[in-house]
């Protein structure tokens, strides 16, 4: 069969403009049909467990009817808030011509990408392979055996815009396989024998040696280098490192902020250098300091201004970014939170799903910029997520839930969903709503009285004469056009919020995915616990521990040491993948900086051997998604790009640099440099594809700091004084991007005493005053022991 590409789908990374087709006849959920997804947990799954085809959930039950039958199988791979999703729901899955062709010669077969990233990450390779393109729906076909024939995304019903009508695709794979199903098998098995490959030569060789070649060649060029590859996507108009479609890409973020603080120049460092008698002295100084090997006294202040030039540029990217999405229609001002994408190049027109994954990254991105800042913009809206998910994301035991859909009914007496009913508004609707605050509102948020989105933004005709919400002026430009203080518009613009959120609550909420995934969970861990930290928000930190409380209650075995992938209504059958358990620990080592709770770090440890031990591959070097004993697909894969969620092997390398420093057998820092040196064709080529790993690179190349305080207090067994508590606080909220603030207590050395010699050496020392010591390359400094001393060794002036 010839390879044609199905229309992207906007739930991947290029939107559509295609249409929909006509209805199918019965609704989504007609119980004139019921098929096995009935008895699944999972929302999607039940989405389609009215569908008058004859689905099965991923499973040997599946596996078994396509080899007794002789069928091929059809998989479509989706998830519960995708609005493409939807759309091929609805035109083709409840239509029951389409399904009787569907489940006469086929044996179809329904995944929920979030339970079994494994299973979309295999064929989601093959789809990329064949049409170069994914997203979801996705839509593949395999042999009894597993194999993949053919595969693409959404397909209209019909033919339409160069794409084949699914009717007739199904019709012709259906005749191709019965006229020669031994070709058909033969074709499948070459394209998996090809993929295998493909995956298997796509590292390095990594030998010690090669280990230790790659983290000398991630040097400062290397590290400038990447920095030039982002700065050549950026969007110096509207912020971000693509044109349209536009995602926030925090992983980006990430890497840069990091980059700002490895390179930026102290502000004492920054006045000495602009003296004109500044001495040969401190010039040398200071080029030893940030291994710069110029000589001349003017070449020397020329690198040192190029590296603090490179480094307030990379803030100003990131900055320019974030002020941008927070003002853009990405944005829910009025309900709180950040939906999933922009379709357009200003961050106004979304799609309006809103996940947990982005939500937490985009609060650690935040949170990071106003501890290096000290702007209110960014604690404003760390706040905002935060407030958002603890709402409406939050399960009464403490978990997070997935997500909320981009599609809802406009009103209780509509019976069909559109795009983005929920968070759009019709200019007459607000000022019947505003009164006389419309005028003021309508000038900031850039409503117009025929709507404000393209047409060419609406294909489905959904949000016509509707208003996308974007902050188009400042509170200061808003005063001076309406003659008021900026603090009377502030307050106005507030109330009139409320008053559109109390109208928001009257309309029909869009679908909440109430699966708790274990992975999204620990970024969301990670997010809440610096939050708590950097913003000394106590109750951000609750939530952080009654999340991880939760995991630890009903999706971890202690006995084992192993993980459940999700739970909705119960623990699922499905095992952690390897994501999960980076993720998590990620989560773990975030909340023992915020609560000093040795527990979470003994958590932590253990979670990271079974990592280690079931997923780490001996031969290519990275962390495969699925266990070495998995062997059900014919494709094993490892997720290789830092895209909407950063890759285990990433989030991995920052976690084994963390737990390396407390575990002295060199295992960790095996894993962090094998994983950089497996992946650094790509690093080297393309750096901008994983840029978590970059970031987290610095933590192999450039150490990570150890900051271990004593108080009295703990070897007395007493309560915390004040000056104590002050101390600690001090130590946990001095940023910095690479270092990890241990509390010398008896619980941590009891766990780690006997691996970390830096913690077996102090813990000898008695105090009787609050003391730390800061590490660096394995060796501790002297002892600060007030509280002035450790702000200048933490946060030097």
């Amino acid at each position: 069969m010839a390879s044609t590409a199905a229309t992207t789908p906007p739930d991947s990374t290029v939107a559509s403009t295609t249409p929909p087709g006509k209805q199918g006849k019965q609704s989504l959920q007609d119980p004139k049909f019921t098929n096995a997804l009935i008895h699944e947990k999972s929302p999607y799954l039940l989405q389609h467990a009215h569908n008058p085809v004859d689905w099965l959930p991923w499973g040997e039950e599946a596996f078994a009817k396509a080899r007794k039958e002789g069928k091929v199988a059809f998989v479509s791979v989706g998830y519960a808030t995708c609005h493409w999703c939807h759309v091929m729901a609805h035109e083709s899955f409840e239509n029951e011509d389409i399904a009787k062709i569907l489940n006469e010669h086929f044996v179809p077969i329904k995944v929920d990408r979030e339970e079994r990233p494994d299973v979309d990450g295999a064929y989601m390779t093959f789809v990329q392979t064949l049409t170069g393109r994914g997203g979801w729906p996705m839509s593949v076909w395999l042999t009894p055996e597993l194999q993949p024939i053919y595969g693409g995304t959404y397909y209209p019903p019909t033919r339409r815009y160069g794409s084949p009508g699914f009717a007739d695709l199904l019709t012709s794979i259906a005749k191709t396989w019965k006229t020669n199903p031994a070709k058909v098998k033969a074709s499948a098995s070459h394209i998996t024998d090809q993929l295998q490959a493909f995956a298997a030569q796509d590292h390095a060789s990594v030998d010690d040696a090669s280990q230790q070649n790659v983290v000398a060649q991630m040097d400062d060029s290397w590290y400038a280098h990447v920095y030039g590859a982002f700065g050549a996507t950026f969007d110096d108009e509207w912020g971000g490192f693509s044109d349209a479609p536009k995602f926030p890409c925090p992983s980006i973020l990430l890497f840069l902020t990091r980059f700002h603080v490895a390179n930026r120049l102290l502000p004492s460092e920054l006045h000495q250098l602009e003296q004109p008698n500044v001495s040969d002295a401190t010039l040398h100084e200071l080029a030893a300091k940030y291994r710069i090997e110029a000589t001349a006294k003017n070449g020397v202040k020329a690198r040192l201004r190029e590296r603090q030039n490179r480094a307030q540029k990379a803030l100003e990217w990131v900055e320019f970014t974030c002020e941008h999405m927070i003002r853009g229609g990405i944005h829910d001002h009025v309900g709180k939170g950040f939906h999933r994408y922009s379709t357009d190049t200003e961050w106004h027109v979304c799609h309006w799903e809103k996940m947990l994954y982005d939500q937490a990254q985009l609060a650690i991105a935040f949170t990071e910029l106003h501890a290096i800042t000290g702007k209110p913009i960014y604690a404003e809206a760390v706040h905002d997520i935060c407030t958002y998910v603890s709402r409406d994301l939050r399960s009464p035991e403490g978990g997070f839930y997935c997500a909320e859909d981009a599609d809802s009914l406009p009103t209780h007496a509509d019976t069909h969903k559109k795009e983005g009913a929920f968070a759009v508004w019709g200019a007459d609707e607000l000022r019947g709503l505003l009164g006389d605050q419309y005028d003021v509102f309508a000038f900031m948020f850039g409503i117009e009285p025929s709507g404000n989105i393209p047409r060419h933004k609406d294909p489905h005709n959904e949000m016509t004469g509707k208003n996308a919400l974007i902050m188009r002026h400042t509170a200061a430009e808003t005063a001076k056009k309406w003659h008021l203080t900026e603090s009377a518009v502030k307050t106005q613009i507030q109330a009139s919020l409320g008053t559109l959120w109390e109208a928001r609550l009257k309309r029909p909420k869009p679908h909440r995915d109430d699966k708790i995934i274990v992975s999204w969970n620990g970024l969301m861990i990670a997010a809440f616990a610096q939050a708590a930290v950097q913003l000394n928000r106590p109750e951000y930190l609750t939530m952080a521990q009654d999340a991880a409380r939760f995991i630890q209650r009903h999706m971890w075995n202690p006995e084992t040491n192993e993980l459940i992938r999700s739970y909705r209504e119960g623990p699922s059958q499905i095992g952690g993948f390897a994501d999960d358990y980076a993720f998590l620990t990620y989560g773990l080592l975030h909340l023992y900086q915020a609560d000093m709770d040795a527990t979470w770090l003994t958590w932590a440890r253990a979670l990271n051997t079974t990592l280690g031990d079931h997923f780490f591959d001996q031969d290519h070097h990275v962390f495969y998604t699925a266990r070495h004993d998995d062997t059900q697909l014919p494709l094993r894969t490892k997720a290789d790009h830092d895209g909407a969620e950063p890759t285990a092997s990433s989030v991995a390398t920052w976690n084994m640099t963390r737990l390396g420093l407390l575990e002295e057998d060199g295992v960790c820092d095996h894993y962090a440099t094998s994983v950089l040196a497996a992946f650094w064709p790509r690093l080297r080529s393309q750096p901008q594809s994983m840029p978590f790993l970059a970031a987290a690179s610095y933590g192999v190349t450039q150490g990570v700091e150890l900051l271990v305080v004593a108080l009295p207090s703990d070897a007395q067994g007493t309560a915390l004084s004040a000056a104590e508590q002050d101390f600690l606080r001090t130590a946990q909220a001095a940023f910095h991007p690479h270092r990890l603030v241990v509390r010398l207590n008896p619980a941590l050395v009891a766990a780690f005493g006997e691996t970390a010699s830096e913690l077996r050496s102090l813990a000898q020392t008695p105090v009787t005053t609050p003391t730390a010591w800061l590490c660096r390359h394995q060796t501790c400094g002297l002892p600060l022991t007030s509280l002035d001393a450790l702000k200048a060794a933490v946060s030097p002036a």
